[in-house]
């Protein structure tokens, strides 16, 4: 009996996890500017070379005008711009279809964007902008949390591609940092 409630628990609490990863990430610090400041790109290079960084990733976002190529239907959404490597360490998804992004030119969509845009494995999709439509052709449909009315419908794509799109070269969001095992994680950002 102790066994069967200690793997309960322990299971409990891989799900928990889980999914706190899968919302907030699984990052030890995040770096965000106050009041929609952008962060610089030098930033994240610096973190990058202090020692006790395990990990560290950047992100960008902002809002885009989707549509389903060949369609006049539009829908806006947050257009995420992550580095797949990194962010997927720090940001575990399951996919309900398909796989992460690999390459300039792919998008991976939430559920809700996959709706509405009824939109599939494949399918391309247009960035609608001043200037000249971008495609993104759907490689994955992740899955998520459901958080009902602060959740908003998500594309996902190459931090670079995306900084180009939301107009923010060389400036990012956030910065997630996955410290080495040992660091104490209060003491790191007191003095830093």
């Amino acid at each position: 009996l102790t066994v069967a409630a200690a793997s309960a628990i322990g299971t409990i609490g891989q799900s928990v996890g889980h999914i706190a990863g899968s919302v907030a990430g699984l990052a030890d610090v995040s770096v965000r500017q106050q009041f929609g400041v952008h962060v610089p790109q030098s930033l994240l290079d610096d973190i990058r070379s202090w020692p006790e960084v395990d990990l560290a990733c950047g992100r960008v976002e902002g809002g885009a005008a989707l549509r389903g190529k060949g369609s006049d239907r539009k829908f806006t959404a947050v257009l995420r711009g992550v580095e797949p490597r990194s962010d997927s360490q720090l940001v575990p998804r399951e996919f309900a279809a398909g796989r992460a992004i690999r390459s300039d030119g792919e998008v991976m969509i939430c559920p809700n964007l996959r709706k509405e845009l009824d939109a599939d494995l494949g399918d391309v999709l247009e960035v609608v902008r001043l200037g000249g439509n971008v495609e993104l052709t759907v490689v994955g449909v992740f899955e998520r949390p459901k958080l009902g009315a602060v959740q908003r419908p998500t594309a996902v794509t190459q931090l670079a591609q995306a900084r180009t799109l939301v107009g923010q070269p060389g400036q990012l969001d956030e910065i997630f940092i996955k410290l080495r095992p040992g660091v104490d994680v209060e003491a790191w950002v007191e003095s830093h």
